[in-house]
């Protein structure tokens, strides 16, 4: 058996296309043991470079002085010259006493940080994810920063400008970035209140019955997916199929705002076990 679902024709008590109730015409009793598998999924890509509260912060320090989050505007990012302009200026309004912090794109997928004002010790830092997620001081241990690490490019990489006191050289040093990225997805997930699921989501909730590569897709292509015969996370039903909670989440289960846009997926019911 199938059952098609879409969003479209969720419960007028829905709290969104990506959490929302279906219902079935007509009740279906099924067998000990039955079970569901998501068998197809669709959805648009309507998501922007910076998405607030997910990926929109960046971790910086002056030197010793009072550490700083500079918050981006959401929205989409096109390269990274762009990026390099918006971290310039967004730096430069962030506190007017911290000292030039110029950024500059570097081929194509990278950005350099430079800080021609440093003078003796002075440093100028950007917190790597790995330091956030270790609780590097002076920033307080959290499950989640929501940082922009992968759109600047300091995932591992603690990207640090320092005051070179050699008198040969006497210039400051600048900081070259990992690959910056600019998908705030790149896994999405589909999770099941209906029964069961047999599986655990990264962040360890047991509610998952399908992952989707968002891949490299942009605002406004559609994700797909079919399991294609590959085995599909189960979810064990229960005796009587009737009402359906869906939610569409990411890594961190947060459910995924898809601007008003609709997700539609079909689930297969081996009723036969």
């Amino acid at each position: 058996m199938r059952i098609y679902v879409t969003s479209r024709n969720r419960t007028v008590d829905s709290a969104s296309p990506s959490d929302f109730r279906f219902f079935l015409e007509r009740p279906i009793e099924l067998a000990e043991n039955a079970k569901g598998y998501l068998d197809s999924f669709v959805c648009s890509n309507t998501w922007e470079t910076i998405i607030a509260g997910v990926n929109d912060k960046l971790y910086v320090q002056w030197n010793v002085s009072v550490p700083r989050i500079l918050t981006l505007d959401p929205g989409t990012i096109i390269d990274n010259a762009d990026l390099a302009t918006k971290l310039t200026t967004g730096l430069a309004a962030l506190d007017p006493t911290m000292k030039t912090v110029t950024v500059t794109a570097i081929g194509t997928n990278r950005i350099q940080f430079d800080c021609p004002t440093l003078i003796g010790a002075e440093q100028f830092t950007v917190y790597s994810r790995e330091n956030l997620r270790r609780g590097y001081a002076p920033y307080a241990t959290a499950s989640d920063y929501a940082d922009a690490s992968d759109v600047v490019g300091c995932m591992t990489k603690q990207l640090v400008c320092y005051f070179n006191s050699n008198p040969q050289v006497n210039a400051a040093v600048v900081a070259i970035s990992q690959f910056v990225s600019f998908a705030p997805y790149r896994q999405i997930y589909i999770h099941s209140h209906i029964g069961a699921p047999n599986s655990y989501g990264p962040e360890g909730s047991s509610t998952v019955i399908g992952s989707m590569i968002v891949g490299n897709t942009i605002p406004g292509d559609l994700i797909s997916h079919h399991h294609q015969g590959l085995l599909a996370t189960s979810i064990d039903l229960p005796p009587l199929l009737d009402s359906m909670h869906f939610t569409l989440r990411d890594f961190m289960g947060r459910i995924i705002d898809t601007d008003g846009h609709d997700i539609s997926f079909s689930l297969v019911v081996d009723n036969n076990i």
